[in-house]
């Protein structure tokens, strides 16, 4: 199925790893040229050389930027609107909470996770709007607007308290979404939030798997077994497979779609 992205132009946050990498693979995969940032170059770096090795002439421009620093966001948007020509897709995915329990969490800690993710989507976004406004071609006939899409975990419907500073900006840029789409339709842009659950990334096995183990008294191997098994479709979701829905999400299949969260977690999250 043709999504038809092709010379769209995408920026994503957080692209070193997990689903911030894998997104930028499906983009580029649907033909569009992409700008990534992360802090971590060698990463980054290695990530464009795949991308123009799998897609020869694709551009595939890596950014250094920290997006705790507000001019760090502002920088990288710039550039990559600058080396793209414009831009026409932000995913906004950068962003990890620190996990534990709530009398036991730094408050610097705590808010850490709400200046890198809801500041840092709310910041690259305003960065980006003008160069949405002036030459983005992602709208439903392609002739003006884009897409915003903002990824935020499943805990902003479905908290947890292991993860309630995580789920508190989670929640928070549900609410950003809905908000901004009101705001920006007029344009023609649309603004849509994607909020996986569990995805089988290094963060997952490493401390969400562990946190649950903790909070049961159980290993990590009964922990992962009791999560998979209280999962209605029994499995979690690959990176690459969040990636796809991210490009589906921002494509011209699309068209109609702004301003809503998709829960994306196998059913875990009941609710209408």
């Amino acid at each position: 199925m043709d999504l038809g992205l092709t010379g769209k132009r995408a920026l994503i946050t957080g692209a070193s790893e997990g689903v911030g990498r894998a997104t930028v693979l499906a983009l580029a995969e649907e033909g569009c040229e992409v700008a990534f940032c992360a802090r971590r170059l060698p990463l980054l770096e290695a990530l464009a050389a795949e991308v123009r090795e799998r897609y020869p002439g694709r551009r595939a421009i890596p950014i250094v930027a920290d997006l705790l620093e507000a001019a760090d966001c502002e920088r990288f948007v710039n550039e990559a609107a600058a080396a793209l020509g414009g831009i026409d897709i932000v995913v906004n995915n950068a962003g990890a909470s620190v996990l534990g329990s709530f009398e036991q969490i730094p408050d610097e800690d705590f808010w850490r996770g709400h200046d890198l993710k809801l500041r840092g989507f709310v910041r690259v976004t305003r960065a980006a709007l003008p160069h949405l406004r002036a030459g983005g071609r992602g709208g439903p006939g392609g002739e003006r607007g884009g897409v915003i899409l903002n990824v935020a975990g499943n805990t902003g419907k479905f908290p947890w308290a292991k993860s309630m500073a995580g789920g508190a900006a989670n929640a928070a840029v549900m609410n950003f979404t809905t908000a901004l789409a009101q705001e920006v339709a007029a344009d023609g842009i649309r603004v849509v939030c994607l909020a996986p659950g569990g995805i089988a990334t290094q963060r997952f096995e490493l401390q969400v798997i562990p946190a649950v183990a903790a909070e049961q008294g159980s290993s990590v191997e009964e922990a992962r077994a009791t999560y998979v098994g209280g999962l209605p479709l029994g499995r979690i979701a690959s990176p690459d497979e969040i990636g796809g829905v991210i490009a589906f999400l921002a494509s011209a299949r699309c068209a109609n779609a702004t301003g809503t969260t998709l829960v994306y977690d196998g059913g875990i999250t009941a609710g209408l």
